[in-house]
């Protein structure tokens, strides 16, 4: 299934790859959105594989990890309860749209713009907090972006 959808990158990758950089102003943001987009994020998976883990199971949850369960299961759900309750929208992306972005507009190109940059966002923040074996809390989240 991960390879299926990182085969779907490359169509996508040439649509959104040329707006990364009107769309997000933030360096880190952008350096890990074409990071995230050319597969070079590693994943406790990828650290298993090559003998630096003990296991690939996800710290938080107890599953596999993967770029998929990493960037589209695990917290994923919370934030976007939270952003269509703040926004009065209800959104529910399919796993490639959570971790490419939402291409269709059914609440206005603001709004989803907002939420592709939430997307981004979230997975920026569960990146790095992963990597220092930090907590990922919801209220943490929260105070780290405007919704």
């Amino acid at each position: 299934m991960e390879h299926l959808l990182f085969n779907k990158r490359r169509r996508v990758e040439k649509k959104r790859f040329p707006s990364l950089k009107t769309l997000y102003k933030e360096p880190k943001l952008k350096e890990f959105q074409f990071k995230f987009m050319q597969r070079i994020i590693v994943t406790k998976k990828e650290l298993f594989r090559y003998g630096i883990q003990s296991d690939d199971d996800c710290i938080y949850c107890g599953e596999k990890n993967s770029i998929d369960h990493t960037f589209s299961d695990c917290f994923s759900q919370e934030v976007i309860s939270l952003f269509n309750v703040t926004n009065t929208t209800h959104f529910n992306p399919s796993m490639e749209e959570k971790l490419f972005d939402v291409t269709s507009e059914p609440f206005g190109k603001n709004v989803t713009k907002k939420f592709n940059y939430t997307l981004l966002f979230m997975k920026y923040y569960i990146y790095t907090n992963r990597l220092q074996t930090s907590s990922i809390l919801l209220a943490d989240f929260v105070n780290k972006i405007s919704l």
